[in-house]
């Protein structure tokens, strides 16, 4: 047992909007995140990634970016539905939340679908909960790189 108190939670390197990772003006990497930040990359990371595109972890990922533009029955969000089961089930994350905890509400702000997740990790020292927004249509622009 390591003196690291966010054992559970995980350290990795940081990530930009598309997915590099974050250096410094001399090249060398210029962040690590530990405890709730990666938490908060790793299930960001596993909404977006395909079901089967971890060879060695086939059953990882949401596969949400699948189900943008989608029409589906009234009273049916299979969006909020594919959040909710990776929070839960997705065997990169679901070891750190509780996953009595998860709640997903959807909001649509300005016609762009956004939802507010809000859940608790399970880690040494963590009582608060990690609270974002998931916007399944955000994609970065030139000023926001």
């Amino acid at each position: 047992m390591s003196d690291y108190p966010y054992e559970n939670l995980g350290i990795d390197l940081l990530m930009d909007t598309e997915g590099d990772a974050i250096c410094g003006p001399n090249g060398d990497l210029a962040d690590t995140g530990d405890g709730r930040r990666t938490l908060l990359q790793d299930i960001v990371a596993a909404f977006n990634r395909i079901p089967g595109e971890l060879n060695m972890h086939p059953r990882s990922g949401g596969g949400v970016d699948r189900l943008i533009g989608q029409t589906y029955s009234a009273g049916s969000d299979p969006m909020r539905r594919a959040l909710e089961d990776t929070c839960i089930n997705d065997e990169s994350v679901c070891g750190r939340i509780n996953a009595d905890s998860v709640e997903i509400e959807k909001t649509v702000v300005d016609g762009e679908t956004k939802y507010a997740v809000s859940l608790l990790p399970i880690g040494a020292g963590e009582t608060g909960r990690l609270n974002f927004v998931y916007s399944p249509n955000w994609r970065p622009t030139n000023d926001q790189t």
